[in-house]
């Protein structure tokens, strides 16, 4: 337990902690960042705050209140499972201190509780943003006892933990196979696209009665904590959690308790003793696969010749594509989230949805939920919030190529804009199909769009160039540890800000005056942005290497 203490502390500070800054204005950049943090913080405790009062209150009137800590808890897993899959895959397999872990006279379930502790470190955040609000909401908003608050806090200490598991697990299975192929990128992309299609999978059984009558459903309704009991047998600690919330002060909330702790710890130790006899191999396959690098035609000096934009573009893609980290962090999260997003909303929801054939919705309207969402899937897109500190200490070969600042700017642009035309037409086609949008609606969504993800490469890249981060030791810090995402958030909220005040000031004239008056404050937008790079791109250029 020594190791895995020190192994512990080891990756903390490696993976989440360390956060380096030049020695000039530290301390005024630890201020302005954690300022930052403060408002994107408040943000998402008043969204998570307000969702949570409104349901609560809801349920109150049909005096079902203690659905709430079902559904939240539910939402919760749903989440901890895809969350916890993509950062233990990198956490576990493609971070680079595997690289150096592995040789040391250090055992293999060492190396696993360790790391499997930094990733419940990291889960914790997200839980206590999600659920502390909300619960301390309830407990106010029912009356509840001391006890509840407390519950409240074992509950969520000890409740991810099995989510978090059976991410692992799954990834370890996974990956024992990675000695089977010789191309770790492949490997990546088949081992997540197989996860995903699992969620999906697990989506399209999941129990949705959709069949039922009114009378079925009101019944169901009426039944306390009805909604948990159709689902716990899909989640073995969902019941023990949800009860030992609502029967806090009561000798069966106590019993319900103490058997979370006991699944949990029998789940723990079950993973340690299954997974250690894997994690091994499929370690070691994951560093020695793709090493071996085939010669075809090294006796040729035949070239093709490229374009230096193509090249340069074509680079970017490829160190987005071939590099496990970035591919998960940065690239899968754009695509694969719409898709799932898409698929949760349309599976099973025909009968949800008919209410769109029989009300005539506003096109000004519709034009600005279609862009909203769109919006708000531009917001998982890191690839240029990361653009220059993803090349590290080799940023200053951006310094020495005979090709302007400028241009680079652009190439590296290039994969965030051309990536995120996929959300766009999902977005589009669903809101034709669902909400009835006409071709003229949609051209408008795709040109707002269009508009909307260059400025946000420009300003995201901006903020990269500001704000570099060069300085790591793992690419899953580039990600991980960057601050320049707070950003993005600042970035949806002005934007939201602007659709929702167009709607509202101009909703009374026709679709056309609104979609044009949008087009011009983004493309005006734009070209401030683009005016400020080209006059200032040889100063901004100048943290490169110097950092």
């Amino acid at each position: 337990m020594n190791n895995v203490w020190k192994l512990t502390k080891l990756f903390l500070k490696s993976s989440i902690f360390r956060n380096r800054f030049g020695s000039e204005e530290k301390t005024k950049k630890k201020i302005i960042q954690s300022g930052f943090l403060l408002l994107a913080f408040l943000y998402v405790v008043g969204i998570f705050g307000y969702i949570s009062y409104q349901m609560i209150q809801m349920l109150q009137m049909v005096n079902q209140a203690s659905l709430f800590l079902g559904i939240w808890l539910m939402g919760t897993t749903v989440l901890l499972l895809i969350q916890s899959f993509i950062s233990s895959l990198n956490l576990f397999y493609f971070s680079k201190d595997v690289e150096y872990i592995l040789p040391l006279p250090i055992k293999p379930h060492q190396i696993l509780m360790a790391k499997l502790n930094v990733l419940l470190v990291t889960e914790y955040f997200t839980v206590m943003l999600l659920a502390l609000i909300p619960f301390t909401l309830y407990g106010i908003l029912t009356g509840a006892c001391l006890l509840y608050y407390v519950n409240s806090i074992l509950v969520l200490l000890f409740f991810p933990i099995v989510p978090v598991l059976i991410s692992c697990m799954l990834v370890v299975i996974i990956m024992s196979f990675s000695r089977m192929t010789k191309n770790k990128e492949i490997f990546q992309v088949i081992a997540t696209l197989l996860v995903v299609g699992i969620v999906i999978g697990f989506q399209m059984v999941f129990p949705q009665d959709t069949e039922q009558s009114n009378e079925q459903i009101l019944a169901n309704v009426q039944r306390a904590n009805g909604l948990v009991e159709q689902i716990e047998p899909y989640f073995i600690t969902l019941k023990p959690a949800v009860n030992a919330l609502i029967y806090p002060d009561k000798i069966a909330g106590g019993v319900e308790l103490i058997k979370l702790l006991v699944i949990t710890a029998f789940s723990y130790v079950a993973f340690v003793i299954l997974a250690q006899k894997l994690y091994l191999k499929g370690a070691v396959g994951a560093l020695n696969s793709g090493r071996k690098k085939r010669k075809r035609r090294a006796e040729k000096n035949t070239y093709q010749v490229k374009s230096v934009g193509y090249r340069y573009v074509k680079k970017e893609f490829t160190m987005l594509i071939k590099n496990p980290i970035y591919l998960m962090q940065c690239v899968l999260p754009c695509l694969f989230i719409p898709i799932v997003f898409a698929f949760v909303f349309l599976t099973g929801a025909n009968e949800k949805l008919a209410i769109f054939d029989t009300v005539q919705l506003d096109s000004s309207l519709v034009l600005c939920v279609m862009v909203g969402i769109n919006v708000f899937f531009l917001s998982m897109n890191l690839i240029p919030t990361s653009a220059i500190s993803r090349d590290g200490q080799n940023a200053t070969f951006m310094k020495y190529i005979p090709v302007p600042l400028y241009h680079q700017i652009w190439y590296k642009m290039v994969p965030a804009i051309f990536l995120f035309f996929i959300p766009t037409f999902l977005t589009i086609g669903i809101g034709k199909a669902v909400m009835h949008a006409d071709e003229i609606t949609c051209v408008y969504v795709f040109f707002l769009t269009t508009c909307i993800s260059i400025l946000y490469a420009y300003c995201m890249i901006l903020v990269d160039l500001k704000r570099p981060k060069l300085n790591w030791d793992t690419e899953y810090a580039v990600v991980k540890q960057n601050m320049n995402f707070i950003w993005e958030f600042v970035y949806v909220i002005v934007v939201m800000i602007v659709l929702g005040g167009a709607y509202v000031l101009l909703s009374s004239y026709n679709i056309h005056v609104l979609a044009m008056t949008l087009g011009v404050i983004f493309l005006l937008a734009i070209v401030g942005v683009d005016y400020y790079l080209r006059h200032h791109v040889s100063k901004l250029f100048k943290k490169i290497g110097s950092v």
